[in-house]
């Protein structure tokens, strides 16, 4: 699927997946990619939780479809047999789950474990939740024309002015950089899921049909809920917005954020017991089966434009089976195997903090359309159990990008 806000040239860019090409290929292949998608129970239901729309009827559906047996009930030894119960749906009513569209009926409840943030999601138009960004979340509609896009920030770490105003500055840089984006109405409001927390709502366009894409309707919520900031951004096609503005006002309307986060942008892993730091202004996500866990994930940071910068696998397994020399040997294989261009520059002792150790290894490679430096670096947490590989790319010197988040690492959560 062409994702329809790339069709214009800026710096708004997906949270999803992207063609890695043939060394992200060689990469993930290597490190037993695994797919994802988001959940965290902030209120009470799970995070695959499908909620049914309320009705105006006075008979709301139920969700047995067939009348419970009487195993299934309390009911005393001498009620009447199942077989002469009144059935759940009378064969004439019209609430019947079998006269029910439930594309339009249903709604899912989308719950983030790294933020807290919630909101519903209308299953006509977006029940299929498959996005696995970390700092950026995007849900994009079945018809490919719409989306919900929320990205996350931490006006401290980004040197912003406090309060919305900073917010907001933020925003238009993000969003100016397209010479066809006009802003049509802004005003301030408050966040409808508690009625006081003060944001801005704006409404905003992109013409992108004179390079193919479509004139494009967005309507963004900047809002500050504790310590950070979201953008909560429904947009779509012009022709189709009006369509899905109720389905895209009603997430809006209901979104949620914690006061007290679990995480910050810029510090990976902590709900998974380690610490490591990445640069929160680069596209993140999050691999897992199907949610990373404490024993087995995989986090990747990429560029803006895409190339990938991390990829950081981490899993729960015996010391006696893993080696470092090894696991960075491996890896290094496979990848000079795909590689029209590799030179090996440095094989050393890797240092971490708290007398961990492990191993580096540092090559310059070309791939198609790709080249620069590559870096696998391996090590071993004895504390908690788990290996850790990771590999990193810079188009210069590896070490200067790794380094920092080299440094930051903990093997748990402090």
């Amino acid at each position: 699927m062409t994702w329809l806000w790339n069709r214009w040239r800026g710096r708004w860019r997906s949270a999803g997946p992207r063609p890695a090409g043939a060394l992200g290929g060689a990469l993930l292949l290597l490190a037993l990619g695994l797919v994802a998608c988001g959940g965290d129970p902030d209120t009470g239901i799970d995070a695959d939780a499908f909620i049914r729309a309320p009705v105006a009827e006075t008979v709301q559906p139920s969700e047995e479809i067939e009348p419970p047996t009487p195993a299934e009930t309390d009911a005393p030894a001498d009620a009447a047999p199942a077989e002469e119960q009144e059935p759940a749906f009378p064969a004439d009513d019209p609430n019947d789950l079998g006269d029910l569209d439930l594309a339009e009926d249903i709604l899912r409840r989308y719950l983030n474990d790294t933020y807290g943030f919630s909101l519903e999601l209308v299953c006509g138009a977006f029940c299929d939740v498959t996005t696995n960004g970390v700092d950026r979340v995007v849900f994009v509609s079945n018809s490919g024309r719409a989306f919900i896009d929320i990205s996350v920030l931490d006006p401290e770490s980004l040197g912003l002015d406090p309060g919305l105003n900073g917010l907001e500055a933020e925003w238009l840089d993000r969003r100016g950089a397209n010479p066809s984006f006009a802003v049509t109405d802004r005003r301030t409001t408050v966040l409808a899921s508690d009625g006081q927390t003060p944001g801005l709502l704006l409404e905003w366009e992109v013409d992108a049909r004179g390079s193919g894409g479509d004139l494009l309707r967005v309507r963004s919520l900047i809002v500050q809920v504790g310590p950070l900031g979201y953008f909560v951004e429904a947009g779509a096609a012009s022709d189709e917005f009006g369509l899905l503005d109720t389905d895209l006002q009603r997430a809006q309307d209901s979104f949620i954020a914690r006061a007290i986060p679990p995480s910050r942008p810029g510090l990976y892993g902590s709900r998974f017991g380690f610490l490591f730091p990445y640069n929160a202004t680069s596209v993140t996500s999050e691999l897992g089966t199907p949610l990373p866990t404490f024993d087995l994930g995989l986090f990747e940071q990429r560029t803006p434009d895409g190339i990938l910068e991390f990829l950081l696998r981490w899993e729960t397994v015996n010391a006696e089976f893993f080696d470092p020399e090894e696991a960075v040997s491996i890896v290094v294989a496979g990848l000079q195997g795909a590689a029209t261009d590799f030179t090996e520059v440095e094989r050393s002792d890797l240092a971490l903090n708290a007398g961990v150790s492990g191993r580096a290894v540092i090559v310059d490679v070309a791939f198609p359309g790709v080249s620069g430096q590559l870096g696998v670096f391996a090590w071993y947490c004895q504390d908690t159990g788990r290996s850790f590989v990771l590999q990193s790319l810079s188009p210069d010197d590896v070490r200067a990008l790794a380094q920092p988040s080299l440094d930051g690492f903990r093997c748990a959560a402090e």
